[in-house]
């Protein structure tokens, strides 16, 4: 078996082929552990190695696969049911709602004035985008689920 350098670094493929060989398409709900991806991998969990093969591993698996992988603390990564799947996606549009009215507020609070020509239409920009969220928002917030 040959391996091949990639931009100063080696290829995945070969563990990536051990993973699947292992694990196939994971089922809903069964749990892998770190340790054992790392075992089959041959790299521990807490390397740079570990984390570049399995982030392209979980990465394949949803772009093959639709299968989106979770993580449980304490226990390790498993694929994630469909509510779970949902579950996932408004924690990720809260966190990233959240980030996006922060950077609204900086630049709001920044002096206008002292800024360079470039900068300011970096911030007209921002200010336009978070004009349009705030609509958005007011308009959808009350058809929000809740998490009961």
């Amino acid at each position: 078996m040959e391996t091949k350098v990639w931009f100063k670094g080696i290829s995945t493929d070969p563990e990536i082929r051990k993973l699947n060989d292992k694990y196939g398409i994971p089922a809903e709900g069964k749990i892998i552990t770190y340790e054992d991806i790392a075992a089959t991998i041959g790299a521990n969990y807490q390397t740079p190695r570990f984390d570049v093969v399995y982030q392209r591993w979980v990465r394949l698996l949803y772009t093959r696969h639709n299968v989106k992988m979770l993580c449980r603390l304490g226990e390790g990564v498993y694929a994630a049911k469909p509510d779970e799947r949902v579950d996932w996606s408004k924690d990720e549009l809260t966190r990233g709602l959240r980030k996006f009215r922060r950077a609204g507020r900086v630049v709001r609070d920044t002096d206008y004035a002292r800024l360079s020509p470039e900068a300011q239409k970096g911030a007209d920009f921002v200010l336009k985008m978070d004009g349009a969220f705030r609509t958005i928002s007011a308009t959808i917030r009350k058809e929000l689920p809740r998490g009961e």
